[in-house]
Formats: structure tokens, C-alpha cells, sequence
């Protein structure tokens, strides 16, 4: 049979509905591989969303570490405490990617520089903004955990604004407060979304309120770290700020990067209702900041290779008065960490 005769018989076949021996191999194979395509996506989406469906029941952690060695305690009398953003210790360059520390040496030196400026601040209590507890960029090294342990901090209260998690990748962070006194009563703070799709496929900025067990007397103290994009997710978050505040019989602070400043500072912004939340914090909610900060470059907190404005706060509600603060400027990340000293 001529090449021409058996490719004719071919194309009859196929007009007549036969298909060859060839064909039938390739059409198995590609059932074949359409069903294990199929499987894997349908493996990764349960993977996927069994993870965020108990996202909510895991979002805070507490425990206890020992230290390397333990902070001193302070004078009774009076609570030093802390806020800084660490930007997932990726260091001080504003916008740099989170995978660009892509090994163990180069994460735990970054974590040490933190630890050390931790330690040598000494605060009783300090409020950590995008830190780590689990996520791919940083090796899944628990930055929360390592700190504590290096700095000398032996309670830790961990809570989660982003998590997600496919098979060899996870992405969870948030915010973590580290106390040389014992956490109690921790909550997940549930702010207004952003994004009503964005918090249920990732999460949301929210917030980690717990009572710190002062020697002197009980402190709540809610870590914060707002919505980015937009000065309304800021303004509800704050009015719940507010309301919560209300609730405590003893000092409330609110400490960490509330992304707002004041309406008279530079880089402020307004809701289309013209409301900024520092302002409304300050002004009508009863919050206190440190005194003497001013529109200046001596108190910008970002970015810090070249800081234009402050968004890094300790506000405080109570029984709490302001003694000294501090903005502890350094090149370990894009923010300056703040420090304040309050008798309570």
C-alpha cells in the first residue's frame, strides 16, 4: 500500500467516525491528563479554603518563651512602651520585596539587629507591626517567637491580619505585642473591611487588644496597624477604637502605624466627609499623644531613609500620663521605632 492509499484510508475513517489506534492513545492520554490537572486544582483549593475557613478560630496566639536572657524590670511606678513597624525584616528600603533576605544567615541577622534595638530600649511592652509568624519570604521562621526569645521578652500575644496557605507556601502575618509582664484576655480586634473580597480571600487589617498585667496596675493596650489605602477604612477602624476604649476602667493605649496623621501635619488626608482619624482620635475621642510632637522632621517616623511624615503613634486613654517619648531612628526598617515612658 502506497504512503498515499493509507493516509486516503485515514481520512475516511475519520469521516466515517473511526478513529485509529493513534488517536485513541492520544485521546486517553489527554483524559489522563486533564483529570490529574483537575485534581491537583481541586487539592489546592481545599487546601486553600479549609485553611481560611479556620483562619478566624487561629488568628491569635499566646504564649510563653524563655528567653535568652530576661529584660529588668523598671520601676513599678511607671510602663515603658513601644511601637515599630519591622516590615517583615526586609530592612529600610521603603517599597523593597519581602523575598529579597532568601536565606537562614541573612533572615537572622536582619531579626538580630531588631532584637538588639529591642533590647537596648528595654520597654516593658512593644507593639510589632507586619511581622511574621509563618511565611514563605522569611523562611517560615516565627520572626514573633525569635525576637522575644533574643530581646529578653518572655510573654508573647500573636495575631494574624493575613493568612493564607497552598501546599510549601504559607503567608502569615500581622501583629504581635511582647511583654516583660504576663498577657491576659486577648482579642482579635475585627475592623471595617477594605475589601469585602479581599478578607475573605486573604484577610484584613485588624487588631490584637490584650490586658498586660502591670505591676502597678492593669493596662490594656491595642496593637494597630490600619488600612493603608484608604482614610474612611481609617476612620472606621478608629470610631471602633473609641468604642473599645470605652469598655476599660484602667489605661488603654493604642500603639503602632495607624498610616494617618493629623489634618495640620504634612501628608494628612481627609474622608470625603472631611474627617481625618488622628485628628477625630486626638480631638473628640479623648486620646492623648505624647507632648511636644509637631509638624517637624524631628518627629517624622517614615520612611525612614528619608522620613516626611509621622504615622507611628502611642496614644493613650486614662489613668496614663505621659513622662518622655522618644523616636529611635535607625536603618533597620522603614520605619523609626517610637517609645514612650507613662506612669500609671
Amino acid at each position: 500500500m502506497s504512503s498515499y492509499q493509507g493516509w486516503w484510508e485515514r481520512i475516511i475513517k475519520r469521516g466515517e467516525g473511526i478513529k485509529t489506534n493513534e488517536e485513541t492513545q492520544h485521546m486517553k492520554y489527554f483524559k489522563r491528563s486533564f483529570l490529574v490537572i483537575l485534581s491537583v486544582i481541586a487539592f489546592l483549593l481545599i487546601w486553600y479554603a479549609t485553611n481560611r475557613l479556620s483562619s478566624d478560630s487561629v488568628a491569635v496566639k499566646t504564649y510563653k518563651v524563655q528567653p535568652m536572657s530576661i529584660l529588668p524590670a523598671g520601676d513599678n511606678a511607671y510602663l515603658k512602651v513601644g511601637g515599630f513597624n519591622i516590615a517583615h525584616a526586609r530592612g529600610s528600603k521603603y517599597g523593597a520585596t519581602n523575598w529579597q533576605n532568601q536565606s537562614i544567615e541573612a533572615q537572622q541577622e536582619q531579626l538580630d539587629l531588631i532584637a538588639q534595638q529591642l533590647r537596648e530600649e528595654g520597654s516593658d511592652v512593644i507593639v510589632l507591626n507586619e511581622i511574621d509568624f509563618r511565611a514563605r519570604w522569611s523562611l517560615d521562621i516565627n520572626q514573633a517567637e525569635y525576637i522575644a526569645k533574643k530581646a529578653g521578652y518572655q510573654y508573647v500575644a500573636e495575631q494574624r491580619n493575613i493568612d493564607i496557605s497552598v501546599p510549601f507556601y504559607d503567608f502569615k502575618f500581622g501583629n504581635a505585642i511582647l511583654s516583660k509582664h504576663k498577657i491576659s484576655d486577648c482579642e482579635h480586634v475585627k475592623y471595617p473591611r477594605h475589601s469585602r473580597w479581599e478578607g475573605y480571600l486573604a484577610g484584613n487589617h485588624d487588631g490584637l487588644l490584650c490586658v498586660i498585667n502591670a505591676p502597678s496596675n492593669q493596662v490594656a493596650v491595642l496593637a494597630v496597624h490600619l488600612e493603608h489605602r484608604s482614610e474612611t477604612a481609617r476612620m472606621d477602624s478608629a470610631r471602633q477604637i473609641n468604642k473599645l476604649s470605652k469598655e476599660y476602667n484602667f489605661p488603654f493605649l493604642a500603639i503602632g502605624d495607624f498610616n494617618s496623621t493629623p489634618i495640620e501635619f504634612y501628608g494628612s488626608k481627609v474622608t470625603n466627609a472631611g474627617k481625618n482619624t488622628l485628628t477625630y482620635l486626638l480631638n473628640e475621642a479623648g486620646f492623648r499623644n505624647a507632648a511636644g510632637i509637631v509638624n517637624s522632621v524631628a518627629h517624622y517616623t517614615f520612611p525612614s531613609e528619608n522620613p516626611d511624615r509621622v504615622i507611628d503613634w502611642i496614644l493613650a486613654k486614662g489613668n496614663a500620663r505621659f513622662i518622655n517619648s522618644e523616636i529611635v531612628k535607625s536603618n533597620i526598617s522603614d520605619h523609626f521605632m517610637i517609645v514612650s515612658v507613662l506612669e500609671i
